[in-house]
This record gives structure tokens, C-alpha cells and sequence, in this order.
């Protein structure tokens, strides 16, 4: 029974692993703005406009595109975790709290999406944490409820007991308070924003031409960067205040500092290798034409029933190598052509790439190693992912329908 139970948590934990996941304007004022607003980074969706290319109204359609589908995602996810617990009456006790909960997120996501895609996803999610205290306090939940049978939760209990805190409980808040002040002054205060935006770093690259005939354009900055407001800038600062404060407090000590650096680049260094990796794959195929002549062999195939299938190009990519962002490197480009080659926008396929990306990672090995790893059950790795399974391929069936819909 216990192992059972451990087994249906790394279930909910690789559930949680998945992404989150209308006051429209369509003018070139809004979309200038919006564009302003975007800031270069190394997320899923940054690495997905960064070699996409789009700009303008198919920036800002892509965006909104992708919190919708995003939105299904999250209520999924919410709506199989109650399941996970207890069943049909752990859906009836859950749904007023997954039904808020996935409105702010993807309802914040969608309306924030049209102005600033790089908090899209931070500030509602912000949101829907201080929104946890007030839904807490509703009368349906004021009663105690447990499921003592759920194999869901396994209850653990010490004989020395858990060490006391110390310090002010808001100090174990604070790394999110920073991350929340930090986030605002550089990334949501427009004149702030646009003054550290002017300074950016590029490498100028010379045409290329193959023997096919795919010519790629001479830049004279090519993917610039900017440092003073990228998504890393932003955590750095974050880390750097963060410990100021806790160890001014005496929470973190010097030599605690130099292990959590050790570990961080213990664990980041085979990520950073495979990332460049995959970026120059990824380059090496659009530059020479070879996703280009996936894309063409697809739709002359399929035709615009692809748009059915284009969030199975973001599983797969999530199956392989275990991330969103990765999978988005690999096929960004093999939607953009397929868009191109059907005549049509390519928001609603990068929408779908990146949803399927997101739904993929609840099948990818890696995800579900992390789970189990954490669970304490290695080697039940196959018993997650028959379940993830069908719940992946039926959230990315509905995306795919949503964007045949909308192309």
C-alpha cells in the first residue's frame, strides 16, 4: 500500500512539472508597445519568438494564442491531482479552489500575455498565491477533510521532530518578495524597462548561400542581447539581495553560500552543455534548409489537417529531451515553414508547439526520474508513465483541435 501510495504522489508530482501554464487591441501603437515589453531570455516562449522571428500583431496573436491553450493545461492538471487523491470527491471538495486558482493563472496569463509575455506566467501566479489565504477561509473548507485512504499522501512522522525555525516566518518569504520587487522595477516600469533595454550585445554574420538556394540574410546584430534586463539578470539580482538579507540575519552562513554555489554548477553544467548543443543542431537545420524540407513534406502530406497534429511535434521534442524550451529549439523552425507552406499564420502552430511541448513533459523520462527520484521509488518509472501517457495524448488531441479551429 505504501509503495502504491508513493507511486500516485510522483504521478501529482510530475503533473505539476507541466507548464501553466479579453480587452483585445489590434492597433500598431499596442503592438509596438508590446513589443517593447518582450525581453530576450532563455525560457520556452523567449527561445520560441527568438527563433521564430515573429514580431508585431503575429507576436501578440501567438502570445494570446498560447495562454489559452496553456489555460486547459492548468485546469487539467489542477482538476487529475484532486482526482489522484480522491477520486470523484476530490474533484467536488477541489473545484471551487482549482476552478479560481486556474482562472487567475490562465485568465491572468491570457489578459497579461497581450502587454508582456516575459511575466505572463510570474504575475499571475503571484496572484494566485495570495489568493490561496481568502479561498481558505471560504466555509466549504473551513470543515476539515481528509482522505486517510488516498494513495496520494504519505504521512511521515519523526522521532527528533523537525527543527524549530528561525527567525520571522516573512523572512522565508523574502527571495519571493525580492524576485516580485526586482521583476517590477526592470521588467514592468516602462521607463525604466526602455532605458536598460538600449544597451544591447550582438555579433554581426556575413549572407550565406547553400547549393539549394537557402540563402540566409547578412545582420548586423544578430539575436541581440540584453543584459541589463534579461530573465538571468533578474534572478541574479534576486540572489545576490536574497542572501544579503538572510545572512545579515545570521539564516546563511558563508560556508553554506560556497556549497549551494558548488551544487548550483554541479547541476547547470551538463544543462548549459546540452542547450548549446541542441542551439547549434537547431541552427544548423534552419540554415541549411533541412527543416524547411520537413515542413514542406508534412503539409504536401497532410495538407491543413497538420494543424491536428502540431502540438505531437512539441511532444515529441518534450519526450526526447526533456524540456519545453529544448523541444521549442529543435521545431520552432519546422512550424514557422509549415505555416509558410499552408499560407497561413504561424501563431496558432507556435501556440500548439509550445503547448505540446508543455503537455510532453509529463511523459518525458527525465520528468519522470525527478519524480519517482523524489518519490523514493526508482524503478517505477513505467508504472508513472503509463498513466501520463493517455493524459498526455489526450490534452495534446485538444490542442490540436483548438488550432485546426482557429486556422
Amino acid at each position: 500500500m505504501k509503495k502504491k501510495a508513493i507511486i500516485v504522489l510522483c504521478l501529482a508530482l510530475v503533473l505539476t512539472l507541466i507548464g501553466c501554464g479579453n480587452n483585445a487591441q489590434s492597433s500598431d501603437e499596442h503592438n509596438a508597445e508590446y513589443e517593447e515589453g518582450y525581453t530576450a531570455g532563455y525560457e520556452a516562449w523567449d527561445v520560441l519568438v527568438q527563433i521564430s522571428g515573429i514580431t508585431g500583431t503575429e507576436l501578440y496573436l501567438t502570445a494570446r494564442y498560447t495562454a489559452l491553450l496553456l489555460w486547459i493545461l492548468n485546469l487539467a492538471a489542477g482538476a487529475l491531482i484532486c482526482w489522484l487523491y480522491d477520486r470523484g470527491r476530490g474533484l467536488r471538495q477541489g473545484a471551487v479552489f482549482v476552478l479560481v486558482i486556474s482562472l487567475i493563472h490562465g485568465g491572468g496569463e491570457l489578459l497579461v500575455a497581450q502587454y508582456n509575455a516575459s511575466i505572463a506566467a510570474f504575475i499571475p501566479a503571484t496572484v494566485a498565491m495570495a489568493a490561496i489565504l481568502p479561498l481558505s477561509r471560504l466555509p466549504m473548507y473551513r470543515r476539515a477533510y481528509a482522505c486517510e485512504s488516498s494513495p496520494m499522501m504519505v504521512r511521515r512522522t519523526s522521532a527528533t521532530g523537525a527543527e524549530k525555525p528561525r527567525g520571522a516566518v516573512w523572512l522565508y518569504f523574502a527571495p519571493y518578495m525580492v524576485l516580485i520587487l526586482v521583476t517590477v522595477v526592470l521588467l514592468v516600469i516602462p521607463p525604466v524597462h526602455e532605458a536598460l533595454s538600449r544597451w544591447s550585445v550582438g555579433f554581426a554574420f556575413p549572407e550565406t548561400r547553400t547549393a539549394y538556394g537557402i540563402v540566409n540574410a547578412a545582420t548586423a546584430k544578430y539575436s541581440p542581447f540584453h543584459p541589463l534586463v534579461d530573465s538571468g539578470t533578474v534572478l541574479l539580482l534576486t540572489c545576490i539581495i536574497s542572501y544579503a538579507l538572510l545572512h545579515g540575519r545570521g539564516l546563511l552562513e558563508r560556508s553554506q553560500l560556497r556549497v549551494m554555489l558548488s551544487r548550483t554548477l554541479q547541476k547547470t553544467r551538463p544543462v548549459a552543455v546540452s542547450l548549446i548543443l541542441l542551439l547549434i543542431i537547431s541552427k544548423l537545420m534552419s540554415g541549411s534548409g533541412q527543416t524547411l524540407v520537413l515542413a514542406q513534406g508534412i503539409t504536401h502530406v497532410m495538407g491543413r489537417w497538420y494543424a491536428l497534429l502540431a502540438g505531437v511535434l512539441g511532444v515529441i521534442g518534450s519526450f526526447v529531451t526533456g524540456s519545453n524550451m529544448s523541444s521549442n529549439i529543435l521545431f520552432t523552425d519546422v512550424q514557422v515553414n509549415a505555416a509558410a507552406d499552408l499560407g497561413v499564420s504561424s501563431s496558432p502552430l507556435l501556440a500548439a508547439q509550445t503547448a505540446g511541448a508543455s503537455a510532453g513533459s509529463m511523459i518525458s523520462p527525465s520528468k519522470i526520474i525527478l519524480g519517482t527520484t523524489a518519490g523514493g521509488v526508482p524503478g517505477e518509472e513505467g508504472t508513472v508513465l503509463r498513466f501520463t501517457l493517455l493524459t498526455a495524448a489526450i490534452l495534446t488531441l485538444v490542442t490540436g483541435v483548438i488550432c485546426w479551429i482557429i486556422l
